[in-house]
């Protein structure tokens, strides 16, 4: 959260020492949709609306998080984990393939 804020703070360094504008952050967007695979820029709006109101900004996020959470049902983070390595196992199983990917890109 810390690095969102920081990363919505407007620069007014440039307005304090000669007049000039307030920089607000931005952030890089790609438009993989044609060819052309075009690249721009636009304003970081969720980075500003964090520094403006980091407080309450966590809190709607907290409180999204616990509408749609449903602790009934979730798994144990020990069952989770045995799950998860039982599903690896059985992709790794059926694709030898990623085995060979899995060990290039080291995870």
């Amino acid at each position: 959260m810390r690095i969102l804020v920081n990363r919505g703070r407007p620069d007014v360094l440039s307005l304090a020492h000669a007049g000039g504008e307030i920089r607000f952050p931005i952030t890089r967007v790609y438009d993989e949709s044609t060819d052309l695979h075009t690249a721009g820029t636009i304003p970081n709006a969720i980075a500003v609306a964090a520094w403006m109101d980091q407080e309450r900004f966590l809190q709607r996020l907290c409180d999204e998080i616990d509408e749609v959470a449903d602790d009934d049902a979730a798994i144990p983070d020990a069952d989770r984990a045995a799950q998860e390595a039982a599903l690896s196992a059985q992709i790794l199983a059926a694709w030898p393939g990623v085995r060979q990917q899995r060990n290039v890109r080291g995870w």
